[in-house]
């Protein structure tokens, strides 16, 4: 069975031409509709439109991730979470990494899909883009990743703990069965050393994931089965203050 958004991708681009277009192009002289990006004036918009079409056309999956964006943020065009997820599918698709990842994000919280714990997994194992049959284990994962992904969105790094500047790799490990509490751990070279970092931090992550279990659908009991995600991070604080998690390719057991 088919468990992507099922859109061909020349049905997809002629479609999304004429969207990212906007809705008056259809009539006859109008004026295509601008709305303002997360940049610049609208004024950019015309131009930037047609190097996107280009580089869709020559099936970029970066391009597809882009128009996602669009879509996503209403930047030149109609906002829409379904064009949105039907761009990224097709990113996934042509193997963006990336792109999986928020696929699997995407069915998980149902935003422009379809709900679906199971083919959130799918994404992750590799069975997004086939036609191989989901099971248990798929969508144990994907409701492990979803709870992991979610933490990381909604963790409130506690920066008066921090130094100024600083690069911390750690990871996240979630059970499917049993997601509380999250589990951090320190990686990387001189992990030892910021040890006293890892008690604030981890009381950061447990009242973040107590916050993604509210927010997430509960799964159903009967279908999680012992599968677990690590989701590896890299926390790092600017000389400004600002703060990045930057998430990396998750390791499923």
């Amino acid at each position: 069975m088919k468990r992507g958004i099922a859109v061909g991708w020349a049905a997809t681009l002629l479609g999304a031409w004429a969207a990212l277009a906007g809705p008056a192009a259809a009539q006859a002289g109008a004026a295509p509709r601008q709305v303002a990006p997360m940049w610049g004036t609208a004024a950019e918009c015309p131009a930037l439109v047609a190097r996107l079409k280009r580089e869709l056309a020559a099936r970029q999956a970066e391009a597809h991730l882009q128009a996602s964006a669009w879509f996503e943020s209403g930047a030149c065009v109609e906002h829409s979470e379904a064009r949105a997820a039907e761009f990224l599918e097709e990113a996934a698709r042509l193997g963006s990494t990336v792109a999986q990842r928020r696929m699997a994000m995407r069915f998980a919280r149902g935003r422009g899909v379809v709900q679906s714990y199971a083919t959130a997994g799918g994404w992750l194992t590799g069975k997004g883009a086939t036609d191989e049959a989901l099971e248990p284990w798929d969508y144990s994962i994907g409701y492990a990743y979803a709870v992991a992904a979610a933490v990381r969105e909604s963790m409130l790094v506690p920066v008066d703990a921090l130094p100024e500047k600083l690069d911390v790799p750690l990871v996240l490990s979630v059970s499917a069965q049993r997601p509380l509490p999250v589990l951090l751990r320190l990686t990387g070279e001189g992990a030892a050393a910021r040890e006293g970092l890892r008690a604030p931090l981890a009381a950061a992550v447990q009242v973040a994931a107590s916050r993604a279990l509210e927010a997430l659908l509960p799964p159903d009991p009967k279908l999680l089965v012992r599968a677990s995600v690590s989701l590896p991070l890299l926390l790092r604080v600017g000389g400004n203050g600002q703060v990045d998690l930057v998430d990396q390719e998750p390791v499923l057991r």
